[in-house]
């Protein structure tokens, strides 16, 4: 299992019943934390990893998911 990020409760709530607003929303929060990451150079491979994986992920629901 892997550590639970702060931006992780936005994206499992776009996985989970994604439209538009819950895609944008869980995207605006990766967004801010790789400001915050790249501000003072935190964060963790295994977190930037998990970032590309989820930010992979909203792209193929914005390409295949039919929104509401």
């Amino acid at each position: 299992m892997r550590p639970g990020y702060d931006w992780d409760e936005a994206f499992e709530a776009a996985l989970l019943g994604p439209d538009r607003w819950k895609v944008n929303a869980a995207q605006a929060a990766i967004d801010r934390r790789l400001q915050e990451m790249n501000a003072d150079h935190g964060g963790s491979p295994a977190e930037r990893y998990a970032i590309q994986t989820a930010q992979a992920g909203l792209s193929v629901l914005r390409k295949h998911a039919v929104f509401q």
